[in-house]
């Protein structure tokens, strides 16, 4: 009789390898290698338009069609100058359409869902002071759709769980530990493990921000004063986070990484000189909070 403990690596060896190929190998758009992915492009597509639905539902649209449309024009301008909508980028990225919604929400957020979908809160707009800051902020979400970052993480989430359920069945054999105790602990640890690398992303996402927004010929460096406000914010509520706690770096902390990516595209040669206060409060001085 094979041991209960070699079945059971077995059983968690055949896993692994099915998982490996339920994955997605493919082009990320913003390195132009070939990464591993959770889903493939056309099944993030798919998420997100599934997402968007319910999000709508959830917080619902802000009614105001001029706003909307503003949104949806820088939005769309910033998106032209992404890693999506370069000449060597795949056509499925290219084809790909956005949409830029804004949330009647008064909590200060901006997010993205995979496959396309940008969302901004009124809460957020009503701090937002001039289009250069709306365009790095879209820009910053624009970046996490075109790294992929969500099916990327769900990829390492699913390696990290194979782990976890390993970990189960070695410590139920060898060491008589309950599964459920050893993954209750590992969903804890879990959260810690890829913490870091989700700040990782929100970097990265900055980097990206500035950088389509600048090629876009905004002065990112204008989203510094954006950051400081949410720094404001934070003590305003108490809400302040401490950077190694949050999934997204510390406002101050991006603050002065943001005026230092602007300075390297200006040294580049790029016109940064819209920051355009009075087409913005032309249109947004009429939010609600």
């Amino acid at each position: 009789m094979i041991p209960l403990t070699k079945v059971r690596l077995a059983l968690l060896m055949t896993a692994t390898i099915l998982v490996a190929f339920a994955c997605a190998y493919s082009t990320n758009p913003v390195t132009g290698k070939k990464e591993f992915f959770a889903y493939s492009w056309q099944q993030e597509i798919e998420i997100g338009t599934d997402a968007d639905q319910g999000i709508a539902q959830e917080y619902g649209i802000y009614d105001d069609d001029e706003i909307r449309q503003y949104v949806d024009r820088i939005g769309q301008k910033v998106l032209q100058n992404s890693h999506l909508r370069r000449e060597d980028a795949g056509r499925q990225f290219q084809d790909t359409e956005f949409t830029f919604r804004v949330l009647d929400s008064p909590i200060v957020n901006a997010f993205a869902l995979p496959g396309g979908y940008i969302y901004v809160t009124r809460g957020l707009l009503a701090h937002v002071e001039n289009e250069a800051q709306l365009g790095v902020v879209l820009g910053h979400e624009i970046g996490h759709v075109a790294a992929r970052h969500s099916s990327q993480r769900a990829f390492k989430a699913q390696l990290g769980q194979i782990g976890l359920i390993g970990g189960a069945m070695l410590g139920q054999a060898v060491f008589d530990i309950s599964a459920d105790e050893i993954l209750q602990l590992g969903s804890s640890a879990m959260q810690y493990l890829f913490l870091s690398y989700s700040r990782d992303d929100e970097r990265e996402a900055d980097r990206l921000g500035v950088e389509y927004a600048s090629k876009s010929g905004y002065s990112a460096g204008e989203a510094s004063r954006f950051f400081r406000s949410l720094t404001r914010i934070q003590q305003k509520t108490g809400a302040t986070i401490p950077s190694w706690q949050s999934t997204h770096p510390d406002p101050g902390d991006r603050e002065e990484a943001v005026v230092q990516l602007a300075d390297t595209w200006r040294t580049q040669g790029y016109d940064m000189s819209l920051v355009n206060r009075d087409p913005f409060y032309n249109v947004l001085d009429r939010v609600v909070v």
